[in-house]
């Protein structure tokens, strides 16, 4: 267990093997909580919350579905005009 010192301004120092391993790097955010008197740290999860849809339509039609409506749709509205 590593010990660290509070500055002046309240700021601590996470040890670099730490930050290594849960990947905090420079400009990192982390999420602070106070959970039954002890203070935890934990990486903010910053990345866009669209990134968690990554893959969900792999393995399926619907991307070819969706420009297929599109095409007839435009179709349809040239025909109309």
């Amino acid at each position: 267990m590593a010990q660290v010192s509070m500055s002046a301004k309240g700021q601590l120092v996470v040890p670099k093997d730490i930050r290594r391993e849960v990947g905090l790097e420079l400009g990192g955010r982390v999420n602070v909580r106070l959970e039954s008197g002890r203070i935890v740290l934990e990486p903010a999860d910053t990345r866009p919350h669209w990134l968690d849809l990554r893959g969900v339509l792999r393995g399926t039609t619907a991307l070819q579905d969706h420009l297929r409506d599109h095409r007839d749709e435009i179709e349809r509205d040239g025909q109309s005009s």
